[in-house]
């Protein structure tokens, strides 16, 4: 059953034992769960709180660029975890696919993820994760995962977005919980960040479910931007590319969109 508000309770209650959602803080309004979350890893929070926001401000994804959300449509959530580096890369992996293997439960259409952390369904956006770190010299003193989900924005209703993104109630013609929604997504999110603390990788999942391999992409990195077929990802997660002059690059991080 949908609810204009997100039931707290049952969400705490459903994550009682789990280290993700150890402590919760939940805001009707707010600027940035980003911002939140780093002022509360920086006054020493425990590791796997969670900030929740109905409706945020200034919310932001990837480059900075401003998150359209709907207070009552949307989830709007940030993580605050403290991995070792090594771990970083499987878990920007681990947070695209906890939310996969979320709503590939809710929807009859393929679930895929684009390099390197939007899940979408068929060719539409439906959720993206920004991850943003602290650290010095060789110490990670933590990192914050931040999940954006369309759960029932009417895209159609947006031109700018129309074209390249959609909502899970779109997807279905159902009314959805969202409160379910975030609850797996954590609970998917606990069990791969301690399958990872334990050695386990979540490469070849992640690997499976990218639609971007074999397709001809334009890649923008820092000042640069080329052209080339993503061949594969590697182990921790960057992309290998196949450039026109027989060369291969490997992509750390970047923008990537299908060339025409």
């Amino acid at each position: 059953m949908y609810r204009t508000n997100l039931n707290i309770d049952h969400i705490q209650n459903s994550l009682k034992g789990s280290l993700i959602g150890s402590e919760i803080y939940y805001h009707s309004v707010i600027g940035s769960t980003m911002n939140e979350s780093k002022q509360l890893a920086d006054n020493g929070c425990l590791e796997g709180t969670v900030v929740i926001a109905e409706d945020q401000k200034s919310g932001r994804g990837r480059f900075n660029r401003n998150w359209l959300s709907n207070p009552g449509k949307s989830i709007t959530l940030s993580v605050i975890l403290r991995p070792k580096p090594e771990f970083l890369s499987f878990l920007n992996m681990a947070s695209t696919l906890s939310v996969v293997r979320t709503i590939e439960k809710i929807v009859d259409h393929e679930v895929v993820i684009k390099w390197p952390n939007d899940v979408k369904i068929g060719n539409k956006k439906v959720s993206g994760i920004l991850i943003e770190t602290d650290s010095n010299l060789d110490k990670l003193n933590y990192a914050i995962f931040g999940f954006g989900v369309n759960v029932s924005m009417n895209m159609t209703n947006i031109p700018e977005l129309s074209n390249s993104a959609t909502s899970l109630t779109q997807e279905t013609n159902k009314s959805l919980d969202r409160s379910q929604i975030l609850t797996d997504i954590l609970i998917n999110f606990d069990k791969l960040y301690l399958e990872i603390m334990d050695g386990n990788s979540p490469t070849l999942e992640w690997k499976h479910r990218l639609e971007t391999i074999g397709k001809f992409i334009e890649v923008r990195s820092g000042n640069f931007v080329f052209c080339g077929i993503a061949r594969e990802a590697d182990d921790d997660g960057n992309l290998i590319i196949d450039l026109p002059d027989g060369s291969t690059k490997t992509v750390i991080g970047g923008e990537v969109t299908l060339s025409v």
